[in-house]
C-alpha cells in the first residue's frame, strides 16, 4: 500500500469514529456532516454524515446562500492560503497527535507498583501540553 493509500484509509477510519461520536451527542432527528480536507490548494475533500447525500448537498447550499451575504466581504479568500503553510499546519497537527500518543504510551508502560520519577512525570506533562 502506498503512503497516500495508507493516509486515505486512516482518514476513512478516523472519520467513521468521529461520526459515531458526533451522532451520539446530537438529539434524535438531527443530521450532521463533517468535512475534512488538507490545508492549502489542491487535495480532495472527504466527508462523513448521518444523512443522505442529497440532504447534505441541499444543507450545504442553504448554508452557503444564507451566510455568503453576511460573511463574504470580510472573510479572506481561502484560495490565498499557500500550500506550504497548509502542509506546515498538517505537520504540526500530526506532531501534536504523536505527542499525545507518546504520553499515553509512556504512562501505560510504567510499572504499577513503583512511583514515577519526577523527571518522568515532567516529561509526560510536557508531552500532554505539546499534544494540545
Amino acid at each position: 500500500m502506498s503512503l497516500q493509500e495508507d493516509e486515505d484509509a486512516k482518514i476513512v477510519t478516523d472519520l467513521q469514529k468521529l461520526a459515531r461520536y458526533v451522532d451520539s451527542q446530537l438529539p434524535y432527528g438531527w443530521g450532521f456532516a463533517v468535512l475534512a480536507f488538507p490545508f492549502g490548494q489542491g487535495g480532495r475533500m472527504n466527508y462523513i454524515s448521518n444523512s443522505e447525500r442529497n440532504d447534505i448537498v441541499r444543507a450545504m447550499y442553504e448554508f452557503i446562500e444564507s451566510s455568503k451575504e453576511r460573511f463574504g466581504e470580510h472573510v479572506a479568500d481561502p484560495s490565498a492560503d499557500d500550500e506550504p503553510l497548509g502542509r506546515a499546519r498538517q505537520e504540526l497537527a500530526q506532531i501534536k497527535r504523536l505527542c499525545a500518543r507518546a504520553a499515553d504510551a509512556l504512562e501505560a508502560g510504567w510499572p504499577t507498583d513503583g512511583e514515577l520519577e519526577r523527571d518522568d512525570i515532567k516529561l509526560i506533562a510536557q508531552l500532554r501540553e505539546a499534544g494540545k
